[in-house]
Order: structure tokens, then sequence, then C-alpha cells
């Protein structure tokens, strides 16, 4: 498990961006981390602002309040978010993760060097 405070945006992009590798389209610029899934894929998507606001691209949920601690579980499959009034996960679906189970046997026949 690894645990980022807002204020450590730099750690937080850089795990955001290995969590959602391969997995999707996913933006990362000063004040906004974005992850939206292939289209061919099931649609889902989670965006993050430096500010603490969330917003998940799933029908029904629409929250709002602020979070400052982004939990990224060990197996890199969720994130979780914090706040004085917010606990929310977000959970990759099963559909899209297999894309990195490919990918993993992939680079399994062509080592990178």
């Amino acid at each position: 498990m690894q645990e980022y405070s807002i204020s450590e945006w730099e750690n937080l992009s850089e795990a955001f961006e290995r969590m959602f590798d391969q997995l999707g389209e996913v933006k990362v610029t000063e004040s906004s981390l974005e992850f939206t899934s292939f289209a061919s894929d099931v649609a889902t998507g989670i965006s993050l602002t430096r500010e603490g606001a969330m917003l998940a691209n799933m029908p029904l949920h629409g929250i709002d309040s602020k979070f400052d601690r982004v939990v990224i579980d060990k197996s890199m499959e969720s994130l979780r978010m914090l706040g004085s009034n917010l606990d929310y996960t977000y959970r990759v679906p099963p559909a899209i993760l297999r894309r990195r189970r490919k990918f993993k046997g992939l680079r399994s026949l062509w080592p990178l060097r």
C-alpha cells in the first residue's frame, strides 16, 4: 500500500501514472490527474485535482467532498481518497485489468533493455 498526501503532488502523479499505465489514457498536469479507459473497454475514469476534488466517471457517483490523502493498494487496482468527510474507493474494473496481464505476458517475450 502506498499513501500520499496531495501536498506530495509529484510523487502522487508518478504513482498514478504507474497504476494506470497501459490501461487507458492518462493525463498528468500541474493541477490534475486523469484516467480514461480506452473506448473499446468498459467506460470508466477518474480525475483528481491538486485542490482535493475528485470526479469519478461512473453513473451515480456524484460526490461533493474534498480529499487530502490518496492510498494506492499494493496490487495497483484501486485508489482510495480520504478526507475529513470522504472515504471513497475507485476500483479498476477487472475487464480493464486484463490489459495489464496481457502486457506483462508480452514483456516476458521481449525483455526491455
